[in-house]
């Protein structure tokens, strides 16, 4: 009878500090949205400049995510633009100068682990839809003159961004996170060429391609928290 007396008592405790700590919890909202600024990415290509091109770009973009139970949705939006100046090279060879620009808007998911409520590592995938734009110039110095050449390209690409990264949270509204992208991108181009010494008519081309980057600094973003 003792047992029972006792065996009920601590039911009748746990279930009296359940329903309390649900009480406590559903006054206790948890912020479900995420707003971030991007403050610095990198980006590569290896079809402009003459080779291999890297660059860090600054407040760029941003990035705004919702918090589910089990996963994280997120969307972003980046907006690039490069300028190449010609370097004073007098001797044999080829200078570039001009402009590339890139806008990305990204749709995806995000599955993070969280450590000591401090260290989030994370996983996501986003899929991607890029418009580009460029127009460059290229100067090739020889013996005789020197040769001009004007390409103007447009393009829409397609593809995944599979990204990892971290979050540290300096508040529980307030973290600074960091990922590595990688770009898996089908490209459509229309590009025209005009080059000086054919007079002023312009060679209009189309072409696809399937380009493969590895971002280093996909994104190192200052977030909030509401």
């Amino acid at each position: 009878m003792k047992k029972l007396k006792l065996f009920s008592f601590v039911i009748f405790l746990l279930v009296n500090n359940s329903a309390f700590a649900q009480v406590e919890k559903s006054k206790t909202k948890k912020p479900q949205w995420t707003i971030g600024a991007i403050l610095i990415n990198e980006w590569n290509y290896y079809n402009y400049l003459g080779g291999p091109h890297v660059s860090q770009n600054y407040f760029n973009g941003v990035t705004l995510k919702q918090h589910f139970e089990s996963f994280t949705a997120r969307v972003g939006i980046e907006y690039i633009t490069i300028n190449n100046m010609p370097s004073k090279r007098i001797d044999f060879g080829s200078d570039v100068s001009g402009y590339f620009n890139e806008g990305i808007v990204r749709l995806g998911i995000e599955k993070g682990i969280a450590i000591k409520s401090k260290v989030r590592p994370y996983l996501a995938l986003d899929v991607a839809g890029l418009r580009t734009y460029s127009d460059f110039i290229t100067e090739s110095k020889g013996v005789f003159a020197s040769l001009s050449k004007r390409q103007v390209s447009s393009g829409f690409g397609f593809g995944l961004m599979p990204a990892i990264g971290f979050e540290y949270k300096f508040t529980k509204l307030v973290s600074l996170s960091f990922e590595t992208r990688a770009r898996f991108i089908f490209n459509n181009w229309t590009t025209k060429t005009l080059d000086a010494y054919d007079g002023t008519e312009w060679d209009h081309q189309k072409s696809k391609d399937f380009n493969i980057t590895l971002n280093r600094i996909g994104g190192l973003t200052l977030n909030i928290k509401f």
